[in-house]
């Protein structure tokens, strides 16, 4: 009987016999779920709509005044007359996928297996899974892989070809070659395909599926096997994310744009990750949902191509990570140099609004610094200072010496007024930089208020809220208040003990999510 191993070495010598495999045998489900299952269970969407779109996407970005901004007014107005794709079609690839395209896919893969420092450890099962794939979504097939190295491999073909390279170095080139997202796009109409490799080379911004499809296409042209993990729901935050996994041996490594290489275990995730789970190409065996009947289960957890990962991640099921986890120190004073400076730590967990400290020492101070814990990014989004007599004082001349990662993240930021701008510095220079004012004058203060970088879901000056409950029937409500910035908090009386709730915003936005009260904390559910 031929070993596993033995089996890989015959592979690799000799790429054509894996395709007459693929048709032949069933290779222990591996090969055959990921290009003869997978191609008959997978398609793309296609329809006249979707061309139309593509084709005004590569008007656009010809133009010589894109940018991230231009592009999502660009968008908006494509998809402001509502149903933007209303004539899509399944195409299944069984249905035939253009000549040879699969024989292409299996020698490049192989190609790259057989060549690339960063693959060396990965087994068969992990090429099949993490390498070979040709697809990601619903995306048009392209030959994404001889397009991809055409495109940035006058950066990256000699950084792989040179001794010794590491991954955190081609990560950081990769970095360097995209464009950092800075805000998500959220204007895509439901039911928009996933983009096609070509298009996504191209963007300027878009949704975290777009930066996914884009890293993973490129990674796995370079022989680097990655996939995509994902949180379906945070535990103390409504949403959900995903993210690139990269993987090495044993080890992943949570890849993003415009973010350093962490080993999983060690990515400092904003909110408390509570579950992590990664797509597959083949069916598993063990996938989350096994043994349950698939209408006693949530969505997430009835899809058989679903593996659990948490323990990449972590050891327990319940983090500790709550808010910004960044640390660091304010300091003010009255001299350029900082000389004797008056200093106001950070806490390394605070909330995700503002935070105000109470100063009333006396003392007039011109300058003040924000010094980020070393080893952080530094990001935060707002600092105000008040006078003696709670005053707000204008912001003065921007100091400082952080270096951004990129246009989006400047130090002018941290004192525009939008709460979700923010200053980052450059992880190149994390440990030296800081960002402050130069009042221009010296000033007695009474308080130092600063905002963590947020997503806008904490209680605002001016926002009506309400406060419901569940009956057992129905949603009841306990009542609207208006948000007031001096208490960022909602006080209502004669709530129902062990009641469950929720919190409306009936000023804007639209992340809601049920909680309980326990012990005076906020559970949610």
């Amino acid at each position: 009987m031929v070993s596993i191993k033995m089996f890989v070495r015959i592979i690799i010598r000799f790429p054509l016999l894996l395709s007459v495999l693929c048709v032949c045998l069933s290779c222990d489900g591996l090969i055959l779920n990921v290009l003869r299952n997978t191609t008959y269970n997978s398609f793309s969407l296609s329809g006249p709509s979707l061309d139309r779109y593509y084709a005004e996407m590569e008007r656009f970005f010809s133009r010589a005044d894109a940018d991230m901004w231009s592009q999502y007014a660009f968008q908006d107005s494509l998809f402001a007359t509502g149903d933007y794709f209303p004539d899509l079609e399944r195409r299944y690839d069984r249905d035939g996928l253009p000549e040879g395209y699969l024989q292409h896919r299996i020698d490049d893969a192989l190609a790259q297996w057989r060549s690339s420092p960063f693959a060396r450890e990965l087994d068969f099962a992990g090429f099949c899974e993490y390498l070979l794939p040709y697809r990601i979504g619903t995306e048009e097939p392209e030959e994404w892989w001889t397009d991809y190295r055409a495109t940035f491999g006058s950066v990256l073909d000699t950084l792989v070809a040179r001794p010794g390279v590491t991954l955190a170095e081609f990560c950081d080139a990769v970095g360097r070659l995209l464009p950092e997202p800075h805000r998500s796009y959220t204007g895509y109409p439901a039911g928009k395909p996933s983009g096609k490799a070509s298009s996504l080379k191209r963007i300027l911004g878009g949704t975290c599926e777009d930066y996914l499809g884009l890293t993973t296409y490129l990674c796995r042209s370079y022989g680097i096997p990655i996939a995509t993990d994902y949180t379906p729901q945070w535990g103390n935050h409504s949403k959900g994310h995903q993210w690139s996994a990269i993987i090495q041996g044993d080890s992943t490594y949570h890849f993003m744009i415009g973010e350093p290489l962490f080993l999983a275990r060690e990515k400092p995730f904003t909110f408390r990750l509570s579950k992590a789970y990664r797509r597959m190409n083949a069916p598993q065996r063990r996938y989350p949902g096994r043994g349950s009947r698939p209408e006693d289960l949530p969505a997430p957890l009835r899809n058989p191509r679903v593996i659990d990962v948490t323990r990449y991640y972590t050891d327990v099921a319940d983090l500790a990570f709550s808010g910004l986890r960044e640390g660091g120190r304010f300091e003010l004073a009255d001299n350029a140099e900082f000389r004797n400076a008056y200093t106001i730590a950070v806490p390394d967990t605070v909330g995700m609004n503002y935070q105000t400290a109470r100063i009333g020492d006396g003392r007039r101070y011109r300058y003040m610094r924000y010094i980020p814990a070393a080893g952080t990014s530094g990001n935060i989004a707002e600092i105000e200072l008040y006078d003696r007599s709670g005053k707000l004082l204008p912001a003065g001349k921007v100091i400082g010496t952080y270096r951004a990662a990129d246009r989006f993240h400047p130090m002018e930021n941290v004192f525009d007024g939008d709460v979700l701008s923010y200053a980052s510095c450059s992880p190149t220079q994390r440990e030296a930089a800081w960002v402050g004012v130069d009042l221009g004058r010296a000033v007695e203060l009474s308080a130092l208020s600063y905002l963590p970088r947020n997503d806008d879901n904490f209680i605002r000056e001016g926002e009506e809220y309400e406060l419901c409950y569940w009956d057992g029937v129905g949603w009841a409500s306990l009542g609207r208040q208006t948000g007031r910035r001096a208490t960022q908090e909602l006080v209502y009386d004669n709530v129902p003990a062990g009641a469950l709730l929720i919190l409306h915003n009936h000023t804007k936005g639209k992340e809601e999510r049920i909680f309980t009260y326990e012990d005076g904390r906020q559970v949610w559910w």
